[in-house]
């Protein structure tokens, strides 16, 4: 049975948005925690006397940020893997594949900043503050780039969902006056005979 293409355009705005939310979710809500947590530590490593159980609290969670971003980007990769395998219903399969191709640069650039966080805990540790502040840099700059990319394909998704819905629209528009036609012609035939 062919879907009407209304309904195709909405699958499609339908799995955008979800993205969406999925990408929004894990920038804001995820990584300001994994910020929270250096952030922490930081603190801590710069008391005279840094209580070493609640640093290794502090990069437990950390980590288990980092793991859950990694998790929803993967979930994320396999929603979009399986709804350009769908057979059951008609995609924009190019549409469905930029964020495809999007969502592993944020993964990359979090696997960064995670990597330089990792060198940043270690140079807190040891104690040399010039060092400290050269891996707070440059972790601000890891920090930044996923922030980007994050942007990014936010801005993609936007832009692709708003672009489906008003394919949808359209759709719609047209499968109307194409209804509103198909009537007046009926009825013109109808009272003509």
């Amino acid at each position: 049975m062919k879907r009407p293409i209304s309904l195709r355009i909405f699958s499609v705005a339908a799995v955008l948005l979800m993205l969406m939310v999925v990408v929004t979710w894990l920038s804001v809500l995820n990584f300001r925690q994994q910020m929270v947590r250096m952030e922490r530590r930081l603190a801590e490593y710069s008391k005279s006397a840094p209580d070493q159980k609640f640093i290794a609290g502090e990069s437990g969670l950390f980590d288990d940020r980092g793991v859950n971003a990694g998790q929803i980007v993967d979930s994320s990769l396999r929603l979009l893997a399986k709804g350009e395998a769908a057979t059951d219903i008609e995609l924009d399969r190019v549409t469905i594949a930029v964020p495809g191709r999007q969502l592993p640069n944020i993964q990359l650039n979090r696997q960064r900043f995670h990597a330089t966080f990792r060198r940043f805990a270690i140079e807190a540790k040891e104690g040399n503050s010039r060092s400290v502040r050269l891996v707070r840099e440059e972790l601000l700059r890891a920090k930044q780039a996923v922030d980007e990319e994050t942007r990014k394909t936010l801005d993609l998704l936007n832009a692709l969902t708003r672009g489906a819905a008003a394919r949808a629209e359209g759709a719609k528009r047209a499968n109307m006056i194409g209804s509103s036609e198909q009537r007046d012609h009926r009825w013109t035939t109808s009272s003509s005979g």
